[in-house]
C-alpha cells in the first residue's frame, strides 16, 4: 500500500482569527476533522505559526502565518475552502479591503498588511491580492492594457505598494523603478547589535528558483545579478537593531537575503532568519509576522511631473515590539 502523501498548506490569519485560540481556528479551518486528529497534529508540529511549532493555546495577531501539513486530500479541500472554490455561497471570495494612501488618474499606493499577497497564486485568488484590490478600482482595463503591480512587496511584507492604473502610469512607473528614479524606505528589526551606524551590501544575489533559502549571494557565479542594500541604524535594543533600508536594486528577498548573510538575520524571516530568536520574539513581544516595512515611496509623477510622497507608518503589531526590546528609535 502505498505511502501517504502529505502537502503543506498556508494560512494568513485575518481579523476574524485574530486573538482566537488556535485550537478553535483549527476546527473552523477543518470541519471534517476530529478533534483528536487536530490536537495530534499539534502535538507532531504539523502546525507552524510564524515559523515556530504552535501551541493549542496559541492567540495569533492578524497578519501572522499559519502553515498546517495535511494529507494531500485534506490539503486539496482546504485549498478550496480557503479559495472559495467549495460551490453554494462561497462560490466567490470575498475582495479584501487595502487602504489607499495616495491615488490618481494613472497612479495609486496602498498600504498593503502583512499577509496579503501582491498577486494571485496558490490558495491566493484575485479578489484576495492587491492586484485584485487594483483591478477593482482600476477596472479590468482592455484586451491590450491591463492595470498592474511596480515593485512588489513580500507577501509577509508591509507598507506602500505602488500600481499603475493607465498604461501611461504602468509604463511610467516601470520605467522610472528600472531606472532607480522611486526613493523608498524601509524600517527592518534584525538580530545583533553589532552593525555599523551606516553601511552598505554590494554583493550579487543567485536565485536558486526553489528552496528555504532562495535567493543567495553568490559572488562570481555568472548567473547572479547585482544587488545593492544601504542601511543606517535607527535604534538599539537587547540583541537587536532597528535599521532604515535604501536598495539600489530591485531584486527578489534582497533586504533579507543581504542582512541575513552579514548575520543579521531579519526579525520574524521563517526563510533566511534564525528559528530560535523568530520563537523568542514570539514569547516576549508578541511578534507574529515578518519585521520588515516599506514606510516611504517617493517620486516624480511619470504623468505630471510632480513629485509624490506616499508613506504608511509602522503599523501597531510591530510599533509595540520596540519598547519591549528597550529600543527608542529615531523614526520620525
Amino acid at each position: 500500500m502505498p505511502a501517504e502523501r502529505y502537502e503543506e498548506v498556508e494560512v494568513m490569519i485575518g481579523p476574524a482569527e485574530a486573538g482566537v485560540r488556535l485550537d478553535r481556528t483549527l476546527r473552523k479551518l477543518l470541519p471534517k476533522l476530529p478533534l483528536s486528529a487536530l490536537h495530534r497534529m499539534l502535538r507532531k508540529g504539523a502546525v507552524k505559526l510564524a515559523g515556530v511549532r504552535a501551541k493549542p493555546s496559541d492567540r495569533p495577531s492578524e497578519g501572522a502565518a499559519l502553515v498546517l501539513r495535511l494529507a494531500s486530500a485534506d490539503a486539496a479541500a482546504l485549498r478550496s475552502r480557503l479559495s472559495g472554490e467549495g460551490g453554494g455561497r462561497r462560490s466567490r471570495p470575498r475582495a479584501v479591503t487595502i487602504p489607499v494612501i495616495y491615488e490618481d488618474v494613472d497612479v495609486v499606493a496602498f498600504d498593503k498588511p502583512a499577509g496579503v499577497a501582491v498577486q494571485p497564486g496558490s490558495g491566493h485568488p484575485m479578489p484576495t491580492t492587491v492586484l485584485g484590490a487594483l483591478r477593482e478600482i482600476a477596472g479590468e482595463g482592455s484586451p491590450t492594457f491591463r492595470p498592474a503591480l511596480v515593485g512588489r512587496l513580500d507577501r509577509d511584507a508591509s507598507g506602500v505598494q505602488l500600481g499603475g492604473r493607465t498604461p501611461a502610469g504602468v509604463r511610467g512607473l516601470e520605467e522610472l523603478s528600472r531606472a532607480g528614479r522611486i526613493d523608498k524606505e524601509y524600517i527592518v528589526l534584525v538580530r545583533g547589535e553589532d552593525l555599523p551606524p551606516a553601511g552598505r551590501i554590494d554583493e550579487p544575489l543567485l536565485d536558486r528558483g526553489s528552496g528555504r533559502r532562495r535567493m543567495a549571494v553568490a559572488s562570481g557565479e555568472q548567473a547572479a545579478l547585482d544587488a545593492l542594500t544601504e542601511f543606517t541604524v535607527a535604534g538599539l535594543g537587547r540583541g537587536a537593531s532597528l535599521v532604515r533600508v535604501t536598495l539600489g536594486t530591485g531584486r527578489r528577498h534582497q533586504i533579507r537575503a543581504h542582512l541575513a548573510s552579514r548575520g543579521w538575520p531579519v526579525a520574524g524571516d521563517v526563510r533566511y532568519g534564525l528559528a530560535r530568536w523568530n520563537r523568542e520574539l514570539a514569547r516576549a513581544c508578541g511578534l507574529g509576522r515578518l519585521f520588515l516595512h516599506c514606510a516611504a515611496a517617493e517620486f516624480r509623477h511619470p504623468v505630471s511631473g510632480r513629485r509624490v510622497s506616499a508613506r504608511s507608518p509602522l503599523p501597531e503589531e510591530l510599533a509595540r515590539v520596540l519598547p519591549a526590546l528597550g529600543i527608542a528609535s529615531g523614526l520620525d
